[in-house]
Formats: C-alpha cells, sequence, structure tokens
C-alpha cells in the first residue's frame, strides 16, 4: 500500500469530479430522476430536454441512509455490493449491439444437427425379474390376520405398491419361531391372470407403526418375477429366504408393474395401520432444455413470506452439477427466488428475497449426494422475510436455516420450475405447491405425503399447485389452486407414468391388512434373472423455428421480420440413438432410430438497436453503523460524452436498494469542447473470467469504424475485479496490469489497483480500508480515458483489444466486469478556451473533507479546452466577493489536458460561518469563451485551537512500522514530527505555539489506521487527542485508514471573564437583595454568551435583568452586566449558582456560585468589584510542597498576588508572587498545608484569575 503524504497531491482518476457553481441558474437545466422518495424504485424512463448544446453534463449521485429501505435490518445496507448506472439507449443512432441468430433451437440449445420425427418413439427401461427353477416343494403356512374384508388398493394395473406390519406377537402366536422365512400366502377373490413384475420386499424393525413415504432401504427383495394370480390360496416361494430374528416386528411391501384388473386380496381388520401408495401415477422428468414456466400472476401475490415444496428424485448419473430446479426473476432480470438441488459443489442453495442490485438472502448447507438422488424426497423450502427467517426442511425435519434475512420478494414477474439461467433439474419432480406465507414445520410433514385439498389449513395461501396428473387440452399443467395459475412446459418436460419402484411417497390408509400366511424352514430353489424392456411415454421435443431471412443490419423488436422472433413451432420426437436404461437411470442398451428430417445450424449475425451504456459503478459502502448524513452523501460523474444520448425520453436503471437514492442530471447549457459524433460500445462484459480473456471468448478484438467527421478519439474504460476465493485472490484482491491494443501494438497499460485508506467515507462497518482491484467499498469504480487519436489519425477502422496480464504463467482464476467505449469527436469548439474544473479546496463538498477545510493553499485543477497550447494564466482569488490572492502560473496544456495547481495562501477572512470562494482565470489572449473561467464554492474557514496544543497519541503494535507524524506551519518549517515510534506508547507532544495557520498528519503507512477490528487481534488498538490545559479539544476517528489530516488556525480563542467567581448575598434580615455579575470577553476574540441560568433548590434566587438580549456577542472592550436577585422569606444560608453558556471551549459553562445569608452577623458581601477569568494549574493533583504552573491569558511580568482558601471559604495563604514569563507563573505551595480541594487565586492588575487544586499525599 502506497501512501502520498500530502492529501492535497491525490489524484482522482476514479471519475472526473467536479463542483457545480459559478453557472447562473438560468443556464443550467437539472433533471431529477431517481429519488430519497423511491424507496424501492431503481429504474424508469424520463422525459430530458430536446437535444441541444451543453458545455458540460454532471450528474449527482446521492446516498442516503435512512430506516425506509428494504435491503435489510440497517439504514444503510450491511454489504459492498456492486451497482450500475446504466442508460439504455434504443435509438440505433450511435452504436448497435451485434446478435447471433441460429435457424431453430431445441430444449434451449442448438445442436449442429437434429434429426427428428413426428411418430411417437416410445422411451424403453429394461427390468430385472429373477424367477425360480426346479421342482415347487409343498410348504406349511402358518396364516396371520381374518378375511372377512377385501383389498383392492394393493395391485392394480397401473401398478401399486402397499406396506403392512406384523409385529412380533402376532407372528408368535401363529406358531412361527425364529429363523427363516421361504414362502408367502396370499388369498385372491378372484382371478386375473398375470400380474407384472409382483414383487415382495421383507424388512424387520423396532417401531410400531408403517413409517411414511413408503421407502424400500433396508428391505430384503423375497419374489420378484412375474405371477399369475387365479382365485385360490396363493403359494409364491421366494428366490431369496429372509431370516425373522424372533423378536422384532415385521413389515412387508408388496407391489408389482401391471396387472390386467385389479387383484382382489382376502384381508381383515388390523390395530396396525398399513399403507398404499395414493393413485398418483404420473410426475415431471426433466432433462437439459426442459422447463415448466408459471404465469406472472403467481409472483404479484409475493411479498413478505414463500414457501416453495415439492417431491425431488435426483439422478445419481448427473448430480450434483450446476442447474436450477427453482427460479424467479423481477422485471429488472434480476434473480429473486432460488433453488439448486444441489450445486456442483455439492451444497444446497436457497435464495430468496431481493431489493435493487443487491444479492438474495441466501442459506446454504452441504448434503450428501445419497441424501439428494436416487429416491424421493419432500422438500420445504420457507422464507419469511418480517421474521428474517429463511428454512429448509427435508422429509419434515428442519435440514438448515438462517436468520437475519428480511428482503423482501416483491416484483417478481418471471417463475421457472425445473430449470433456469443455470441449467434444468436432472431428474424427477412433482406436487409442486407454491405458497405466499410461511408454512410452519408440523403443516409441512402433516401434509407432504397427502394430495392436497381445500382442508389444508393455508389453503387459501395457495397461489400454485400442480399435482402433474391434470393437463389441459392444450398441453398446460392444470393449476390445482384457486388461482388458476396453469402452467406451460418447454422443452418439453415427460410426463411420466410411475413404475412400482418410483411410486409410494404419497400414501393412503389402509385398513384392510391382506391375509398372509408364512412358510418357515430350509427351502432349496435355483433363483434365474430374466430382463425385460418396458415402453414408458415418449419424449417430445419442442423445437422453435426462426426462418425470417437475416440481413447485416438493424432490425427491431417490434419489426415483423425480427430475427430472433419464432416463426414456428414444432412438436416432434428425436431420432437417432435412443439409449435404453434400467432401474436405476443407467444405460445398458441402445437403438437407432431413423430420421424423417434433419435440421442443420446455421447461424447469421443482425445488429439490436438496443444497447446499455454503463454511465459510471458504484460499490456500496459496508453500512452497518454508518451515517451518510441528514442529506445523503454525494458523487459527481462527469457525462457529457454521452450527451447526444441525453435527450427526450431516456430509459435509466441504477442503484440498489441498499440505502436511498437520488440521482440528477445537471445540465449546464453553453459551448461543448467539441461535438460528439461517435459513440461506440467496445465491451460489456460483467463476466469476463480470466481463462476466457486469454482465448478471446471475453473481451475479444472489436473492428470499429471510425466516423469520417471525427479528429479525435478516446477509450472510456471502467473495470473491476471481483471473487477472491482461490490461491491468487483474484480478482478482488490481485492488482493486474490490463492493457488496450490497437491494431496489434499494445498502446496502453495500467495497473488495477485502487487505494481505499483514504475514502472520505469512513469508518465503515467492514474491510472498507483494504486496497482493491479497481474499486472501495462506498467509492465510484475508476475511470480510465485514453487518448486514442495518434493512433487512429488517417485510418478509416482499427481493431482494439482488451487484455489482463498474468501475474504467474499458471494463473486461471478470476473475475472482472469491463466496460468500455470508444468516443469520436469532431475538432475543438475554441483556440483559446480555459477552464476552471474545480476547486479541491477549500470546498465543503462531503467528497473533499479529507483534504478540508483549510486556512492554508487553494488547490484547483484548470484545463484547457483550446486547441493551442495554453501556457501561461492569470488567477485571481476572491472571498465573498473581495480579492484575497493572485497566482501567475505557466506551464503548457495540450487541448483537454488538466493540471493540478496549489495556489498561494491567500488572505484568508477571520470571521466564522459559510464563506464563498471565487477562482477566476485570464488568458494572455482574449478567452473565446468565458462562462468557464469562474468558478465559486462554498467553505468554512478550520477551527480556532489555543496556543497550549497537546497532541496524545497512543500507538498500537508494531508502531515503528506503521506510523509518523508532522506539525509544520503554513508557510513556515516543519515545528516537529515523529518516527520509528514504539508500540503500545503514549506520546504526549506539547506545543506553546504562536498566532498563524498549522497543518498536522498522522500516516499509517500501512493504511490499517490506530483501530481496525478486522486486524484487532493483531494489531491492537490506538488513539490520537488534541488536548488544551488538560482538556480533550479534538477526538479523532481511530478507524481512519491511511491518515489523519488537519489544518488549524492559533489565534485568539473566545474566553469568559467575570467580575466575581461568588456573588455573597448577606443581610441581618429577610429582604430583597440584587448583585450585579459582569461578564467581559478575557480575549479580542468575540465572546457569544447563549443563556443564563440560576440554579438553587428552592428557587431563592433568580435573574432580574441583562444589560442585552441573549444570545449576544461581546467584542473586547464589551460586557454584560447581569443583575441577580435573592429573596429569602426566613432566615438562613442558601446555596446555588449562575451557570453562563458560552462558546468559551474550555469553559463551555462558567459556573459563578450564588452563597445568600439572611441573619447574618455581618453584611460584608465579599464582593471584589474586579474581574474575574478561568486559570489552570499543572499538575493536578499535586503534593504537598509541589512546585505548580498556572497558565492564563493576559497574564504579565511583574507582580501578582496569591491566595489559597480551602472549600469553606477560609483563606490560608496570602502572599506577593514574581512573574517571569508571559500568560504562566511558577509558583512553589507554601508548607504545612494538608490535604483536600483548595481555591488557588491571583490578582493581577485589577484582574482576579481563579483555578481549584487537589492536594494529595
Amino acid at each position: 500500500m502506497r501512501i502520498n503524504k500530502s492529501p492535497l497531491l491525490l489524484v482522482f482518476a476514479l471519475f472526473i469530479i467536479t463542483t457545480i457553481t459559478g453557472q447562473a441558474a438560468s443556464d443550467t437545466i437539472r433533471v431529477k430522476t431517481i429519488t430519497f422518495a423511491d424507496i424501492t424504485k431503481r429504474s424508469g424512463t424520463w422525459l430530458f430536454p430536446s437535444p441541444q448544446e451543453y458545455e458540460k453534463i454532471l450528474l449527482e449521485y446521492t446516498l442516503k441512509c435512512d430506516p425506509q429501505t428494504t435491503q435489510d435490518k440497517y439504514p444503510c445496507g450491511e454489504w459492498d455490493y456492486l451497482t450500475y448506472i446504466v442508460l439504455t439507449d434504443s435509438s440505433g443512432m450511435y452504436d448497435s449491439t451485434a446478435r447471433q441468430q441460429v435457424n431453430y433451437k431445441v430444449r434451449n440449445s442448438t445442436p449442429d444437427e437434429f434429426g427428428y420425427t413426428t411418430v411417437p418413439v416410445p422411451r424403453k427401461q429394461r427390468f430385472t425379474s429373477t424367477t425360480i427353477s426346479g421342482s415347487t416343494p409343498q410348504f406349511t403356512y402358518s396364516s396371520i390376520g381374518s378375511a372377512d374384508q377385501s383389498n383392492t388398493a394393493v395391485l392394480k394395473p397401473n401398478g401399486g405398491k402397499a406396506q403392512y406390519m406384523f409385529t412380533a406377537t402376532e407372528l408368535s402366536q401363529a406358531g412361527i419361531a425364529a429363523g427363516q422365512l421361504n414362502a408367502i400366502e396370499l388369498t385372491p377373490l378372484d382371478s386375473v391372470g398375470i400380474v407384472r413384475l409382483f414383487t415382495v420386499k421383507i424388512t424387520q424393525t423396532t417401531q410400531t407403526a408403517v413409517p411414511q413415504p413408503l421407502r424400500s432401504d433396508g428391505f430384503t427383495t423375497v419374489v420378484r418375477r412375474d405371477v399369475t394370480f387365479g382365485k385360490n390360496p396363493l403359494s409364491i416361494p421366494f428366490h431369496t429366504g429372509f431370516t425373522w430374528d424372533g423378536t422384532s416386528n415385521i413389515i412387508i411391501e408388496l407391489s408389482c408393474l401391471s396387472s390386467p384388473l385389479p387383484v382382489k386380496l382376502a384381508a381383515g381388520a388390523t390395530q396396525v395401520q398399513g399403507y398404499t401408495d395414493d393413485d398418483s401415477r404420473k410426475a415431471l422428468r426433466f432433462i437439459s432444455g426442459d422447463q415448466v414456466e408459471i404465469p406472472s400472476a403467481a409472483g404479484a401475490l409475493l411479498s413478505d413470506a414463500i414457501t416453495v415444496s415439492f417431491w425431488a428424485f435426483g439422478s445419481a448419473q448427473d448430480l450434483p452439477r450446476n442447474h436450477n430446479v427453482f427460479e424467479a426473476y423481477n422485471a429488472q432480470k434480476q434473480r429473486v427466488v432460488n433453488i439448486h438441488l444441489p450445486w456442483s459443489d455439492g451444497t444446497v442453495y436457497w435464495d430468496a428475497g431481493r431489493t435493487g442490485g443487491a444479492d438474495p438472502d441466501r442459506i446454504s448447507k452441504a448434503i450428501p449426494k445419497p441424501e439428494l438422488t436416487g429416491k424421493w424426497r419432500h422438500w420445504a423450502f420457507v422464507k419469511d422475510a418480517r421474521a428474517g427467517t429463511m428454512k429448509v426442511y427435508l422429509d419434515g425435519e428442519l435440514a438448515f436455516e438462517g436468520n437475519g434475512k428480511s428482503q423482501k420478494l416483491n416484483g417478481i414477474t418471471s417463475i421457472l420450475v425445473g430449470s433456469g439461467a443455470s441449467g434444468s433439474y436432472p431428474g424427477m419432480l412433482d406436487e409442486i405447491q407454491i405458497w405466499n406465507t410461511a408454512l410452519d414445520q408440523q403443516t409441512v410433514k402433516a401434509w407432504m405425503t397427502r394430495r392436497l385439498d381445500a382442508q389444508h389449513p393455508k389453503f387459501q395461501n395457495l397461489i400454485a399447485y400442480y399435482d402433474c396428473e391434470s393437463q389441459l387440452p392444450d398441453g398446460r399443467l392444470k393449476d390445482g389452486s384457486d388461482q388458476g395459475n396453469h402452467a406451460t412446459m418447454f422443452g418439453m418436460p415427460v410426463v411420466e407414468q410411475l413404475t412400482s419402484n418410483d411410486i409410494g411417497y404419497l400414501t393412503r390408509l389402509s385398513a384392510a391388512r391382506p391375509r398372509v400366511g408364512f412358510s418357515s424352514g430350509q427351502v432349496s430353489v435355483t433363483p434365474k434373472r430374466e430382463d425385460f424392456n418396458v415402453d414408458l411415454a415418449p419424449r417430445v421435443s419442442q423445437v422453435i423455428l426462426f426462418q425470417n431471412p437475416v440481413q447485416p443490419r438493424i432490425y427491431r423488436p417490434e419489426d415483423p421480420d425480427y430475427p430472433a422472433s419464432p416463426t414456428d413451432t414444432l412438436s416432434v420426437f428425436a431420432a437417432g440413438l435412443q439409449y435404453i436404461i434400467d432401474e436405476d437411470g443407467f444405460v445398458v442398451d441402445s437403438l437407432m432410430v431413423t430420421p424423417q428430417q434433419t435440421l442443420v445450424k446455421d447461424v447469421k449475425t443482425y445488429y439490436d438497436p438496443v444497447v446499455d451504456f454503463e454511465l459510471g459503478r458504484y460499490i456500496t459502502p459496508y453500512g452497518i453503523g454508518l451515517d451518510l448524513g441528514p442529506n445523503g452523501f454525494k458523487w459527481i460523474y462527469d457525462v457529457t460524452d454521452f450527451a447526444p444520448l441525453l435527450h427526450d425520453n431516456v430509459t435509466l436503471s441504477a442503484g440498489n436498494q441498499q440505502e436511498l437514492l437520488d440521482m440528477t442530471f445537471v445540465m449546464i447549457k453553453g459551448l461543448p469542447a467539441r461535438d460528439v459524433v461517435q459513440i461506440d460500445q467496445l465491451w460489456y462484459d460483467r463476466n469476463a473470467q480470466f481463462t476466457k480473456v486469454l482465448t478471446n471468448e471475453s473481451l475479444a478484438p472489436r473492428s470499429v469504424t471510425l466516423h469520417p467527421d471525427a479528429t479525435t478519439y478516446k477509450i472510456k474504460a471502467v473495470a473491476s475485479g471481483h471473487e477472491f476465493s482461490n490461491p491468487t485472490n483474484c480478482a478482488e484482491f490481485c492488482p493486474r496490469d490490463h492493457f488496450i491494443s490497437v491494431d496489434n501494438q499494445e498502446r496502453f497499460t495500467w495497473q488495477l489497483w485502487k487505494e481505499c485508506g483514504d475514502n472520505p467515507v469512513y469508518p465503515q462497518g467492514g474491510t472498507w480500508l483494504i486496497d482493491r482491484t479497481g474499486w472501495c467499498p462506498g467509492a465510484p469504480v475508476d475511470l480510465y480515458e485514453f487518448d486514442l487519436s495518434p493512433f487512429a489519425a488517417g485510418k478509416k477502422d482499427i481493431v482494439v483489444d482488451y487484455g489482463i496480464k498474468p501475474d504467474t504463467t499458471a494463473e486461471n482464476w478470476g473475475r472482472w466486469e469491463v466496460s468500455a467505449q470508444l468516443i469520436g469527436y469532431g475538432p475543438a469548439s475554441s483556440t483559446i478556451d480555459a477552464e476552471i474544473v474545480d476547486i479541491i479546496s477549500p470546498n465543503t463538498w462531503e467528497f473533499y473533507s479529507r483534504m478540508n477545510p483549510i486556512c492554508g493553499n487553494p488547490v484547483i485543477v484548470i484545463r484547457n479546452r483550446g486547441s493551442k497550447p495554453l501556457e501561461t494564466l492569470e488567477i485571481t482569488m476572491s472571498s465573498d466577493g473581495n480579492k484575497i490572492g493572485t497566482y501567475s502560473w505557466t506551464g503548457n496544456l495540450a487541448f483537454m489536458q488538466t493540471d493540478t495547481v496549489t495556489l498561494p495562501q491567500p488572505t484568508w477572512p477571520t470571521t466564522e460561518g459559510e464563506h464563498m470562494f471565487t477562482v477566476e482565470l485570464r488568458t494572455a489572449e482574449a478567452d473565446e469563451y468565458g462562462n468557464n473561467n469562474h468558478k465559486t464554492v462554498p467553505y468554512v474557514l478550520p477551527d480556532v485551537l489555543y496556543s497550549d496544543l497537546e497532541i496524545a497519541l497512543r500507538t498500537n503494535k508494531y508502531a515503528n512500522e506503521q506510523f509518523e507524524w508532522e506539525l509544520r506551519k503554513i508557510g513556515g518549517d516543519v515545528i516537529r514530527k515523529g518516527s520509528n515510534l514504539e508500540s503500545e506508547k503514549t506520546y504526549t507532544d506539547t506545543f506553546q505555539l504562536e498566532d498563524g495557520c498549522y497543518e498536522y498528519q498522522l500516516i499509517n503507512k500501512l493504511g490499517y489506521g490506530l483501530d481496525f477490528w478486522f486486524l484487532r487481534d493483531q494489531l491492537g488498538t490506538g488513539s490520537l487527542q488534541f488536548k488544551s490545559q488538560g482538556q480533550t479539544i479534538r477526538n479523532f476517528k481511530a478507524d481512519f485508514g491511511n491518515r489523519v489530516w488537519i489544518q488549524f488556525i492559533v489565534a485568539a480563542k473566545p474566553t469568559i471573564a467575570t467580575n466575581v467567581d461568588t456573588l455573597y448575598f448577606n443581610a441581618p434580615s429577610p429582604q430583597l437583595i440584587d448583585r450585579e455579575l459582569v461578564i467581559t470577553p478575557a480575549t479580542s476574540a468575540p465572546l457569544r454568551i447563549d443563556s443564563i441560568n440560576i440554579r438553587d433548590t428552592r428557587d431563592y434566587y433568580s435573574i432580574v435583568s441583562t444589560s442585552a438580549n441573549l444570545p449576544v456577542v461581546l467584542n473586547a472592550t464589551d460586557s454584560l452586566r447581569v443583575v441577580v436577585r435573592f429573596n429569602r422569606p426566613d432566615a438562613g444560608t442558601s446555596t446555588g449558582s449562575a451557570r453562563v453558556y458560552s462558546n468559551d471551549e474550555r469553559m463551555p459553562i462558567k459556573i459563578v456560585r450564588l452563597i445568600g445569608n439572611t441573619a447574618a452577623t455581618s453584611v460584608d458581601d465579599h464582593g471584589l468589584n474586579n474581574l474575574s477569568v478561568p486559570m489552570y494549574v499543572f499538575p493536578n493533583p499535586a503534593g504537598a510542597g509541589s512546585r505548580l504552573t498556572l497558565t492564563s491569558t493576559g497574564i504579565r511580568q511583574g507582580q501578582a498576588t496569591m491566595s489559597i482558601s480551602d472549600i469553606m471559604g477560609n483563606q490560608i495563604y496570602r502572599g506577593s508572587q514574581l512573574v517571569t514569563e508571559a500568560e504562566t507563573i511558577y509558583f512553589n505551595l507554601p508548607p504545612g498545608i494538608s490535604t483536600g480541594l483548595f481555591s488557588i487565586t491571583c490578582e493581577q492588575n485589577g484582574i482576579r484569575r481563579h483555578t481549584w487544586i487537589s492536594l494529595v499525599q
């Protein structure tokens, strides 16, 4: 981190800054766009003036912290987010966007060839059965259960599945002992024929109920083959025996692939309920390019809460990978809701709620692959913005959660299921439900295995429900809620007819348990595997055709021949190689389908008139604890180069909702330096990955045709680096050289790196002071401008290329966001034109607060806007219309070059308050455009400090590596400086300064201030104070980054003096007594008396009158007379105080004691008519016999009378003292004074000075 020791020499290359004053109001048009009243609005179209000439167009960008912001619970958002100021131009007059159009798309992509047929092509799945061979043994069965009922809910034409429990007691009572079971007996009541792939699975458990959903984990498959069901007890041998432990309960699963008719089985009631599958038999199967689009009306119903729930069956072959299972966007194409299930890193992500450009609220957790694939799992993703909670339930149990998530869901206009920007979900989904409420765990769990109906307690909050069983005649998925949000499928997902393997996640109670007989003992059978294929529903492919003729010209979206408008959609079946999969989804075989037609990819280029021009980029600050002031903090962008686009209806977007935003365009009418005739977008890439930059996939070379009327050219580039979770911390924390080549020659190179420790927005809540790649939190991103003219002269076309140089040979990381334009200009408008661009100091603009206020040298920026080199200038400085200084500048500025000029110290005014500083330029020859020769800014003078200055610096650790400081007098020498400081030590430097202007700097060479929370454990903390007479008068922020810088004035300070320190009111009997308190300035500085009040417990004292109305300013010879009245109706002593509030910094409250006594033995009022002013003593406390140093304004050399009194007013010492040094008395405490609190008084030339001292052992 490199530190410039003079903040007045800082170069602000980030964007062209100028304060906006000095123009007549009639010459300036202000266009308000987004305002503080727009709490969430961050885009729109605004009416600008019609085209005309502007000297300059400035964009005021003001952020304000406010509780109304919706980003999170903080008035300023917590995090540093990228935001963009974007002008969307659709005129096509200055540039267009090249587009590539293909002739067809299938599943959102375009392969080189796509063969298809209109004849349905069934998908095929291979199933495995296990038959037995040899003679069938005779079995003896022990039956369980009654047979007075029938059950047809298990074996059905479309398949079925059920699970029933048989308790250990039932088994034992039936005479079955522990050991092997080798056959099962069922009793069909009708003859139905062959049941396809009849399957029996068994497990033993200590549970006392059948769990839901119906899963087969841990079951042993004992039967899996075709079985003929006739009207007789049916003996079914096992191909694999099952060993019962004799004590556990047994769960039997019965299922089949299909049956000619429902099989009626003899059954009876049981105390342990069984479960069959629900009649649901369909789900949506997704592959790449498949998605379901839900109507935008559903998004309009979301605000504070959402629940997205569904059953998911992930593909073990394809997961984990990048995809979206659910995604919702707003009108700005920003993601508001998202689910990755999981991402390629094995992490499940739940994003919900977004305001402005901020990232959505997110929670996440890594979940093992076996929990996500190969079986149905129920997921419920819940967000409650009001409570700030986000939760994810897996099979009804809390999987993970997060708090402090308060971003809302308003503004959703697009909802996708099964796919999104990152790809399609590989697997199946069913029972897709969207709610505008946050369902609780109990409700989720109670209803996850049931079909929804109006009995659900939150049915009125259901905004979309797809059971995947029902489709409308037009193919849309029917919405089962009351909202009618029927969904459209694209791609298309297959409405899969589920087999017995895949059903059972939706269940029904089954009270009629089939009567079952078990046979035990050892039986020898020979199992044999047999495979067979089953036809599944064909997968329909939607082919979108784009057959409009395409020419290399601009097309508008509303044109009937717009290339991106689809001309037809085909619903066909993919031909070519078709795969046969097994029951686990793995490919086991294939077959060839002959295509009827084959589409061949054809890509043509056309141009779109819509171009997004980035006017500026800004990174929001770390907002915890941040206050940007009641009027906000303003930055200013010079957007003059985009003047041709800023007229009539202008579409803009900016910022996010972390802070309130006010965005105003200040359009200064007048002669431009040169006319803009060409604006070409070179690059606008928000995801320029480093590896793709190297291969020209990102930031590729651009061929640009130069405008024939252009004579000069400029490239504007804004770049920022992001992400850092890699070995190089690229691209957020890695300085890299960027370059632009012109016609294969590297012409411009710069290191993309930004110093953050001098940010005027400080301190912030996060790591604001750490340098970054082209940006800092709470600041605009740097703008780089390059004069292209020498390399474009005499050419009609040029090729420009943007590159990034690696730091190491094996570097593969980093993401940059780059925006760049080529601007072409006509000739210079003037031959001689000097411009005052900005006044850096003095200035009250908060952006320059780190180098203001000043009492020293003004700093300005000048520019030559004339074609003739600028070599001399006469510069005049004025304050409030009065000339205060001049300067003759010499140099050599070519056209549009600038110079930062430090002017000589002028004669500054001495009065407080706001002043106006004006700079005027005068050229040697007549300036052809005079409107920009002068500029005026408001300013205030720095604080006036006392001459006795004490600087107290407490260092933290590693001080010798970090700190150095310097105090100098402006126009003079360095008074004192320090370096190589010791760690964790308090340095106290005292100064007796003469009147004048001073500058102090404390520099941290590493940029970490005196306290930085991120490194507090390593560095500790320190502090810096300015003191006077032991009182702290300035306490500097410890988290200051690079430096503390301050200029201050030493001069007479307002000091209060009173004629007495105590007013006595003594009378022999109760009566009204008035005394006069006289207040005067003790120095030449004006003393402002704001108010005076009386404090006593009985209201015996009051102010009768003042000689002037308050507040009042007293100059050197003025006085304020205050009449104080004592009125006690009875005898006794009363005390109180008169408190005088003034601008005396060391004594803002002057306390005069009030002592009243009626029936006093003496009427001596102890009233001295001389003046009393404050005095200060060191050390304090002090020991007996100490040598004291007493200081006070106005003490002169010569004799003074010193007296000491105890706290009761008893005088214990009075004597003469020789004063040898102005304003200082060295006084030895007389012996014999005990410990306690004492009053010390010095009388000299009719003025009494007073202080208190504590004497200790």
